[in-house]
């Protein structure tokens, strides 16, 4: 399988991540969970959907830091403006 790799532009050794390449058939597969996952979703009640929710937004702010450093060297995007 082919991959498809990121790397940063301030340094081109910098491998950032490397992914699977997908085609037609992994697209189709992925639309099909996605919307069998939207179903299962707007079946919950919005007091679970909610509390999901917060999760994961307390997940992305506990990784704020890393999720930061890893723009920065994605797309080169200064530090100061990553935060």
């Amino acid at each position: 399988m082919d991959h498809i790799e990121s790397r940063s532009p301030q340094s081109p050794d910098d491998l950032v991540v490397r992914v699977p390449d997908s085609g037609p058939a992994e697209v189709s597969d992925a639309v099909t969970r996605t919307r069998t996952a939207g179903a299962d979703w707007a079946r919950r009640p919005a007091t679970e959907r909610a509390a999901a929710l917060g999760a994961c937004a307390d997940a992305l702010a506990a990784a704020a830091g890393e999720v930061s450093a890893l723009v920065v060297r994605e797309v080169g995007k200064p530090a100061g403006e990553a935060a």
